[in-house]
């Protein structure tokens, strides 16, 4: 099982990624949005380039040469060669299709082990115009109905899930692209885009572009538009596959078809009703879908005619302190022709 990266890995990982700070909005002027290589948006380019540069001259500080060795060590076992797919989940999505990705919501227990469990906040979510239902077992899903308790992690999830999948495959071609950049050693590159090509391209293995059982709750048939925020690192995933055209392993063939799929993924979620959810959230959730869909949208412009950005106003996320919406909003208007 997956596990979010522990405080020393996000550390290392600032030292090694030199993020965009955290300026306020208010303080967010047109300046911060210049980006010294036009192919990165959410990366500092001119000081990754620096970083590199004095690595490669010897002059890196103790800090960046522990810090890159640190994620070698990290990258060791992606190096023998496994892969992710959405295939590979262990229960085939409802829709009967095995390309669909699925998970079901941290938070969601089968109603028998969450009244053992003796939790006492738990919420049944019917359907519209319904009763809720009395506590039996069953075959498929242990209990149902499934209860949603609010703070409980439900680690058994993972069974449905094919998330673990895509963020070992997201977190591993960030960090096999950075090694690539910094050590241009060839086989960061190419277990990198081997990784990329199972998960989104081989025709065998490939997920489709859309997320609509992302975060369904068994029984009920309810999709939670909040899913959608499982894929917010695919932001830094395309930042890591700009980085990887400078290899001899990422091709242009390649780049193309990952483009098409991302833009058939934008267009999903700008047109189905559980990206709308999200769109209107109105807290972080939208947040964060603003993130994904401009982050993803600024990389699809270098092929195609982005005509999807998102109707959205800097007032709108002017009381959200995730700041680097703004910076992308900035940046997406800059690009993308929009007036600010």
């Amino acid at each position: 099982m997956s596990h979010p990266p522990t405080l020393n890995k996000r550390l290392i990982l600032v030292v090694l990624l030199s993020l965009l700070g955290h300026a306020t909005a208010a303080d967010t002027s047109a300046e911060e949005c210049e980006l010294a290589d036009p192919t990165l948006y959410l990366w500092d380019a001119k000081q990754l380039s620096n970083l590199k540069k004095k690595y490669q001259s010897g002059d890196a500080s103790s800090v960046f040469k522990s810090s890159l060795s640190f994620l070698e060590r990290e990258c060791a076992e992606a190096l023998d060669g496994e892969t992710y797919s959405v295939t590979y989940q262990k229960r085939v999505p409802e829709s009967g299709d095995i390309h669909d990705y699925q998970s079901v919501g941290y938070y969601w227990w089968p109603c028998a082990e969450a009244e053992h469990e003796g939790f006492n906040n738990c919420v049944q979510k019917t359907k519209t115009g319904t009763e809720p239902k009395e506590c039996v077992d069953d075959a498929k899903w242990g209990s149902i109905p499934w209860r949603y308790c609010d703070g409980h992690h439900n680690a058994a999830t993972f069974e449905y899930s094919s998330k673990e999948s895509m963020q070992q495959m997201t977190n591993q071609v960030r960090d096999l692209a950075l090694l690539w950049y910094y050590t241009e050693k060839d086989q960061y590159a190419r277990i990198a885009s081997q990784l990329l090509q199972v998960f989104f391209l081989d025709e065998d293995t490939r997920m489709n572009p859309m997320l609509q059982y992302a975060q369904f709750v068994p029984d009920l048939w309810y999709f939670e538009s909040a899913g959608l925020i499982e894929i917010t690192g695919w932001t830094e995933l395309l930042e890591a596959v700009a980085i990887l055209r400078t290899s001899q392993h990422w091709s242009n063939a390649h780049h193309r078809q990952l483009m098409d799929w991302m833009y058939e993924l934008m267009e999903w979620l700008q047109t189905s009703r559980m990206g709308e959810k999200e769109h209107y959230a109105g807290n972080n959730h939208a947040v964060w879908y603003y993130q994904t869909v401009i982050g993803m949208g600024l990389h699809v412009t270098e092929i195609f005619s982005f005509h999807g950005y998102p109707a959205m106003t800097h007032e709108r996320l002017s009381d959200n302190t995730h700041t680097r919406a703004h910076l992308f909003v900035c940046c997406a208007e800059r690009k993308l022709g929009f007036s600010s």
